[in-house]
């Protein structure tokens, strides 16, 4: 008897010993969906941390195509606005899917998603520490924009 329990002490403390040093479980990257509607995004304002992994889920709940877009300085085109002058995903690798839509990243205007009505995208990207600060999102659609489609995306 004496023996057994020994024998249970010593499994115990090592038990106690190997789940001490079990490597933490990393944190997982959050997901957050953001409604495309007509004209607005839901949430308004997204908080990312800067250095995490985040998923973004857009989908287009609206009637018409739109646009999701993240930057700083809105460039205007013939007095209407057209995109942004400093692109968020500038040099940043987006692991993506779509559905009913597409994305584009070209120089001239940046990282761009364009969903039809029921369209979906998935983006999966890791926030880049040096972006740190507050940028916007905005639709660029014509009209769109002007009609308040458009919010804030927080970098901390």
């Amino acid at each position: 008897m004496r023996a057994a329990m020994r024998i249970l002490i010593l499994l115990m403390g090592l038990a106690l010993t190997l789940s001490a040093c079990a490597a933490p479980a990393a944190p997982s990257s959050p997901t957050i969906t953001v409604e495309l509607g007509d004209f607005y995004f839901k949430p308004a304002r997204l908080e990312l941390p800067a250095g995490q992994t985040v998923t973004l889920q857009l989908v287009n709940q609206g009637k018409v195509e739109h646009e999701f877009m993240v930057g700083q300085g809105v460039e205007q085109h013939e007095g209407k606005p057209e995109g942004f002058e400093h692109d968020f995903f500038a040099e940043v690798k987006v692991t993506y899917t779509v559905e009913k839509g597409k994305v584009e990243q070209e120089e001239e205007h940046g990282f761009e998603v364009e969903l039809e009505p029921g369209g979906k995208a998935t983006l999966t990207f890791t926030v880049p520490a040096d972006r740190k600060g507050e940028w916007e999102i905005g639709c660029f659609v014509p009209g769109h924009y002007e009609a308040g489609m458009k919010g804030t995306l927080i970098v901390r």
